[in-house]
């Protein structure tokens, strides 16, 4: 239960003519009385700084693997609202990594001199289509590979310059810069404690990349899911030895290249309560290597169920993560950005039936508040497309709800600045609210409603995650502003989500435009009813002639 402030008073009474109301699913009997909890936030301080990419995207390495998932990327890179869609999410970084970057190396040597020409005079790459180059030939297994259930670090997949030159034209296309995982497994010479990373392969990578797309890949990772490698491929390499290749490859690319790591994934230790001794150890090892920390979480398995979607102890496994990752970091030998690196809703693609539809908004919601209110500079959100948790659908990318989710908090939260609400760092809370500055300055297509100057905006969100309908009173100087109200609701399992009663989807102008979503206005002192298993934003539109608190989002 939250610590927020709850009230039966008359208060209740007086919802039916001044609340703003919105039915969700399941239904609330009638006679039912909301229950009227006390929002208090802390206007005068920023308590964290996330990082201004706060909210990124991933797209699986496994995507790069000729197959139906290349197939279906390849389909839709100039598909035009595929793109405006996914520019809509900058600014923001687009990692491309997962288990399938250790069983990927690079053939950059496969264009024609004709060609590398033509990409260092312009030609056809710097044009906005992404066009096939001629005779580029997909990626495939370097050797026969004896194991049915795919490629392996020994038997890996080629990447070619070609196809590698079409993800380079798109990523440049939608304006994410990009993070990068790069091949530890394939490429090791005999020596203690799992051998010696050799980076030349990798290094060809990064010097195409670096000379025809200057720009375009923003980081570098080494490796993905350290915890893992034994498991799947049957590798193991110490942490001593793990340390030393992330040496090699700053020592290869400099000390200006941007690198990211190590990639571990938490999931286990968290959910099983146990310290994350390994991940901690590792952190350490590389704190004055990388330039930030990285960690891989998912809330659920696949062997979980919907139900879990909704469960305030699962919700409060993301803190715990952050907790872990950001402790970890701090008992290192450099103190650097903490970023969840990976995570979604549930691993291993996520939980058919509930990681793509609307019972998902709610564990989103909260992962995007509790991540930076714990202290989490940024979050990448996996994944683009592929998978059941994806925000877009794996065969026709079209948006799913967290997809509007994740563009609704681009479009009205300030990513960097963090503020307190009374009860938000409590355990197993039914009502999961958080603040941030907003992103908007003014209150769009209303008149000015008073004469005194601006003293910032801030925005409150959450999530009920609970069968009753709750009722937010808005307390200090929150009660004396304006405020605009967006008020998302769905049925759970559904494929849908509605914003203030209206189904979120792209309009159907041509070219595609992604919507600028608006809000309902509400007086200041205006009560909102959140009915059960919806979430909201509310923007409160702050200034002098309301109060004397000076905001610290005015700035």
């Amino acid at each position: 239960m939250s610590t927020m402030h709850r009230s039966r008073t008359v208060f209740v009474g007086l919802l039916c003519c001044c609340a703003l109301f919105l039915e969700s699913s399941p239904a609330v009997s009638a006679t039912a009385a909301p229950e009227v909890v006390t929002v208090e936030v802390d206007v005068t301080k920023i308590v964290f700084t996330a990082s201004p990419h706060y909210l990124s995207v991933t797209i699986d390495s496994s995507s790069l693997i000729a197959g139906p998932k290349w197939d279906t990327w390849k389909a839709h890179m100039n598909d035009s609202i595929v793109t405006a869609l996914t520019r809509a999410l900058s600014p923001g970084y687009l990692r491309i990594g997962g288990t399938a970057c250790d069983v990927i190396t690079y053939d950059m040597n496969s264009f024609s001199p004709h060609m590398l020409n033509d990409l260092d005079n312009g030609g056809w790459a710097e044009s906005g289509v992404v066009d096939q180059p001629p005779a580029c030939a997909p990626s495939h297994l370097s050797v026969t590979s004896p194991d049915l259930h795919g490629p392996t670090p020994l038997s890996p997949y080629i990447l070619p310059a070609c196809q590698w030159t079409m993800v380079l034209q798109w990523c440049r296309k939608i304006g994410l810069p990009v993070f990068f995982g790069l091949n530890l497994l394939s490429n090791r010479a005999p020596g203690s404690g799992g051998g010696i990373w050799r980076p030349e392969n990798a290094v060809s990578l990064v010097n195409y990349t670096t000379r025809y797309f200057p720009g375009v890949v923003a980081g570098w990772e080494l490796g993905n899911e350290p915890e893992g490698w034994l498991r799947t491929f049957n590798i193991s390499i110490t942490h001593t030895r793990l340390a030393a290749d992330f040496r090699t490859l700053r020592a290869t690319l400099g000390s200006t290249a941007f690198l990211a790591g190590p990639d571990y994934g938490i999931q286990g230790c968290i959910s099983k309560s146990y310290p994350c001794r390994d991940f901690s150890d590792i952190v350490g090892k590389i704190s004055d290597i990388v330039n930030i920390s990285t960690f891989h979480f998912y809330n659920l398995g696949t062997g979980d169920t919907p139900d879990e979607f909704i469960s305030p102890a699962i919700l409060d496994r993301t803190i715990h993560s952050v907790l872990a990752a950001t402790n970890a970091n701090k008992a290192a030998p450099r103190s650097l950005p903490v970023w969840l690196g990976e995570g979604a809703t549930a691993s291993g693609g996520g939980i058919v039936n509930a990681s793509g539809t609307y019972t998902a908004t709610l564990i989103w919601m909260d992962k995007l508040g509790a991540t930076a209110r714990f202290g989490g500079s940024g979050l990448m959100r996996q994944s683009l497309y592929g998978g059941a948790y994806a925000l877009f659908d794996p065969d026709t990318l079209t948006p799913r709800p967290t997809y509007w989710v994740a563009l609704l908090f681009k479009q009205l939260v300030t990513a960097q600045s963090v503020l307190s609400v009374n009860g938000d760092t409590a355990a197993n809370r039914i009502l999961r609210v958080y603040a941030r500055c907003s992103a908007r300055a003014h209150q769009p297509h209303q008149p000015q409603l008073s004469s005194g100057p601006a003293n910032g905006s801030v925005v409150v969100f959450g999530s009920n995650i609970g069968g009753t309908s709750q009722t937010l009173a808005f307390s200090g100087v929150l009660a004396a502003a304006s405020m605009e109200v967006f008020l998302l609701t769905g049925k759970l399992g559904g494929s849908e989500i509605q914003l203030n009663g209206v189904t979120m989807q792209m309009d159907s102008s041509t070219p595609a435009q992604v919507p600028q979503f608006t809000g309902k206005h509400a007086a200041a002192g205006t009560p909102i009813q959140l009915a059960p298993y919806s979430s909201f934003f509310a923007v409160f539109y702050l200034d002098s002639s309301t109060s004397t608190t000076v905001s610290a989002c005015s700035g």
